[in-house]
C-alpha cells in the first residue's frame, strides 16, 4: 500500500529529528521526567555546593566571613539571574524553532543570543560594582566583615560573563533535549568548586574572600570551555559558522527569544530581594525568644529544608519549558495541554510527598543538625509552620513556564513580580506588625500564606493563554515544503 505525502514525511523527519526523539515521541510524563533530571540534577548539587561552600569559609575565614557571605550569597543570586535570561531565551526559542522546522533560523538566533551574552556579561559588572558601596552602608557593614563582603564581591560580579556565557550554552543543550548534558554541566562545575577550588584557593593559598570569588569563576570556566568546543566544532545539533557571528542583522525570533529570557530575569531577582525583609524580620523575632542563640541556630536548617522541595519543583520548571516550546512550535495543542496538566500533576505529586514526609519525620530531619532537645522542638515546629502549605509551591513555576512558552512576556514578567516579589514582604508585614510581641512563630506565617497566594495568583494568570491555545492556527503546509514531501515520496516509489 502507498503511504500518503503527509505520513511519509512525517515518518521520515520524526525518526530523523533529535528533537521530535527528546520531546515529542514518549508520554508527557516520560518526556518532562526525562527533561527535568538534568535541572534536577544541577539543583541538588547547587544545593550541597551551598552547604560545602559555608563549610570551607567558616573553615579558613571563620564567623566573619560566614557573616559577609549572607549579604554577598544574595549579590550572586542576582548575578546568576543573568545567566538564567540568556538560558531560558536559548532553551525556550531554540526548542520552538525545532517544533516549527525552522532549523536554517536556528544558526543566527543562537549567534545573536551568544553575542547578547556577552552583553550581559559586561553590562553586570557595569551596573552591579558601583552600587556595592551604598549597600554596604545601607545594611551598616563595618569593619572585617565589610572588607571580606566587598572583596568577594568585586571579583564575583566582575567575572560574571564566564558564568552568563555557560549558563548559555545549559540553555542551548536544553533546547537539544539533552537534559543530562546541562545536569553534567553544572555538576561538573559544582563539584570543582567544593572540592578543589575552593580549599585550594580559600585553604592552601590563603586567598580568603577573593578565593572563594575566583574559584566560582575558574569552576564555571572549564565547563564553559569543554562545552565550548563542542559547539565550535559542531558536534552537537546547534551548529552556527563565524559569518553567524559577525553579521550585524539580527534574526527577527531573536526578540522574541529575549522577551522571554527577560521575564526569567525577573523572576530571578523578584524571588531574591525579598530576603531583605524576612530575614530582618525573622532576626527581630529571635531576639524577642527567651533563647534567641538557639532560635536564630535553628532557621538555618529550616530555611535549608526548602531545597527538598523546592528543588524539584524548579527543575519541572526548567524541563518542562522547551517540551512547550517545542509543541507549540509543531502546534500541537494537544500535546501543550498534556503537558501542562502532568507538569501541575508531578509538582503536586512531588511537593506534596515531602510534606507528608516532613510531617511525620521532621524531627529526624533536625537531629541532622543537633542532638539538643530545645533545638529539635524548636526546629520542628518552625518546619511545621513554614512547610505546611509545601504542596502548592511549585504550581506558579509551571504555571510561568506555560505562560513563557506562549510567548505572552508582559503577562509573564507581571506574574513574576505578584508571586515572588509581593507575597512574602506583604504578608511578612501584616504578620510582623500585627503581632505586637514580635513572636517569631507568628511571623514565619508569611511563607505558608504566600505559596497559596502565588498558586492562586498563577493559576488565575494561566486561564488567558490557555484559551488562547485553542486559537492557534493548526499548521499549513507551504509549497516548498509540500515540493519536497512529494519528492521524497516519488524517491521512495522509485526505490520500491
Amino acid at each position: 500500500m502507498t503511504e500518503s505525502v503527509d505520513t511519509l514525511y512525517t515518518r521520515t523527519r520524526d525518526e530523523t529529528d533529535n528533537a521530535y526523539n527528546s520531546f515529542g515521541r514518549r508520554s508527557s510524563f516520560v518526556t518532562i521526567l526525562l527533561q527535568s533530571g538534568g535541572p534536577f540534577l544541577a539543583e541538588v548539587v547547587g544545593a550541597s555546593y551551598a552547604i560545602m561552600d559555608t563549610f570551607w569559609i567558616s573553615k579558613f575565614l571563620h564567623e566573619d566571613g560566614n557573616a559577609a557571605m549572607t549579604f554577598a550569597s544574595l549579590m550572586d543570586a542576582i548575578c546568576r539571574a543573568f545567566g538564567m535570561f540568556v538560558c531560558t531565551a536559548a532553551s525556550s526559542k531554540l526548542a520552538y524553532l525545532r517544533g516549527e522546522n525552522k532549523y536554517q533560523d536556528i544558526p543566527q538566533v543562537f549567534a545573536d543570543l551568544f553575542k547578547f551574552s556577552i552583553l550581559l556579561g559586561l553590562l553586570a559588572p557595569a551596573i552591579l560594582l558601583p552600587v556595592i558601596k551604598p549597600l554596604l552602608n545601607f545594611f551598616n557593614m563595618e569593619g572585617t566583615i565589610r572588607a571580606n563582603c566587598k572583596e568577594y564581591l568585586t571579583y564575583s560580579i566582575s567575572g560574571t560573563i564566564v558564568t552568563t556565557l555557560n549558563l548559555f550554552l545549559c540553555g542551548c543543550l536544553q533546547a537539544e533535549g539533552r537534559s543530562l548534558m546541562y545536569g553534567v554541566n553544572q555538576m561538573t562545575s559544582f563539584i570543582l568548586n567544593m572540592a578543589v577550588f575552593d580549599p585550594l584557593m580559600i585553604g592552601v593559598l590563603n586567598l580568603g574572600m577573593r578565593g572563594a570569588a575566583i574559584s566560582t569563576i575558574l569552576s564555571d570556566g572549564i565547563p564553559l570551555i569543554i562545552f565550548g568546543i563542542l559547539f565550535v566544532f559542531k558536534r552537537l545539533d546547534t551548529k552556527c559558522s563565524i559569518t553567524n557571528v559577525f553579521t550585524f542583522k539580527c534574526s527577527p525570533h531573536t526578540w522574541e527569544a529575549i522577551k522571554v529570557g527577560f521575564t526569567q530575569f525577573i523572576s530571578h531577582v523578584c524571588f531574591s530581594l525579598p530576603s531583605f525583609f524576612s530575614r530582618k524580620w525573622l532576626e527581630i523575632g529571635a531576639s524577642k525568644q527567651s533563647n534567641p542563640t538557639t532560635v536564630l541556630a535553628a532557621l538555618n536548617p529550616v530555611m535549608r529544608f526548602w531545597y527538598i522541595p523546592g528543588s524539584y519543583a524548579v527543575a519541572l520548571s526548567i524541563g518542562i519549558l522547551p517540551c512547550l516550546s517545542y509543541s507549540l512550535g509543531r502546534r500541537d495543542k494537544k500535546r501543550v495541554r498534556s503537558l501542562f496538566f502532568t507538569g501541575l500533576f508531578m509538582s503536586i505529586t512531588w511537593c506534596g510527598v515531602i510534606e507528608v514526609l516532613m510531617f511525620f519525620f521532621r524531627r529526624y530531619y533536625a537531629k541532622m543538625f543537633s542532638k539538643e532537645t530545645e533545638f529539635l522542638d524548636i526546629t520542628a515546629k518552625m518546619l511545621l509552620i513554614t512547610y505546611i502549605c509545601c504542596t502548592v509551591m511549585g504550581v506558579e513555576m509551571i504555571c510561568a513556564s506555560f505562560i513563557q512558552s506562549m510567548k505572552y512576556a508582559l503577562l509573564a514578567t507581571i506574574l513574576s513580580i505578584l508571586t515572588r516579589f509581593v507575597p512574602v514582604p506583604m504578608f511578612g508585614a501584616i504578620f510582623f506588625y500585627t503581632n505586637k510581641a514580635r513572636n517569631i512563630y507568628v511571623t514565619l506565617r508569611m511563607y505558608p500564606a504566600a505559596g497559596v497566594f502565588s498558586c492562586f495568583v498563577g493559576l488565575l494568570f494561566v486561564i488567558y493563554p490557555f484559551c488562547r491555545l485553542s486559537k492557534i492556527q493548526d499548521p499549513q503546509m507551504s509549497q516548498p515544503l509540500l515540493q519536497e514531501k512529494e519528492h521524497n515520496v516519488g524517491e521512495n516509489r522509485y526505490t520500491e
